[in-house]
């Protein structure tokens, strides 16, 4: 998303539906800022240059866990608290497994760094959204595999 227009698309929609606040993924804007725009909105990116789509090590996975955990315990209890992330987390289609967390719109078989979302927003009393609502699978993922046999 160009940053200067795109900006002014966003901000439009936020009015026009009188959102508050928004997280958004994947937008691929570079370095980490904070813009001030009009009526108020804050602005505040962080995007990397190096992005891991190939994964992350288990000791940057764990690194960023463990952070997220100190943070996430920093806040009060009767704040809400919303992760965003690009996680590469896959949590399953069966929300028997954990029902706590998981809703009944997950996708596939859960995967390693699921398992670690799974396990964090249990430690923290969350849930995992994009299980909560029924969507279109083609909103479930972002990557398909040359044969189309995987969707991640």
């Amino acid at each position: 998303m160009s940053q200067l227009s795109k900006t002014e698309q966003v901000l439009r929609e936020m009015k026009q539906y009188n959102i508050d606040i928004l997280a958004l993924r994947e937008i691929r804007w570079k370095g980490v800022g904070q813009e001030t725009l009009d009526h108020g909105y804050v602005l505040s990116y962080s995007g990397e240059d190096n992005y891991h789509q190939a994964g992350a090590d288990d000791d940057v996975k764990d690194s960023f866990y463990e952070t997220l955990q100190i943070v996430t315990k920093e806040i009060p209890k009767h704040d809400v608290l919303c992760v965003v992330d690009d996680l590469n987390a896959k949590v399953g289609a069966d929300p028997k497994y954990f029902p706590e967390v998981l809703g009944p719109h997950g996708l596939g078989q859960i995967s390693e760094n699921g398992a670690l979302l799974v396990d964090f927003a249990l430690s923290n009393d969350l849930v995992v959204g994009g299980t909560l609502f029924e969507h279109k699978n083609v909103h479930k993922y972002t990557r398909t595999s040359p044969d189309g046999s995987t969707r991640n």
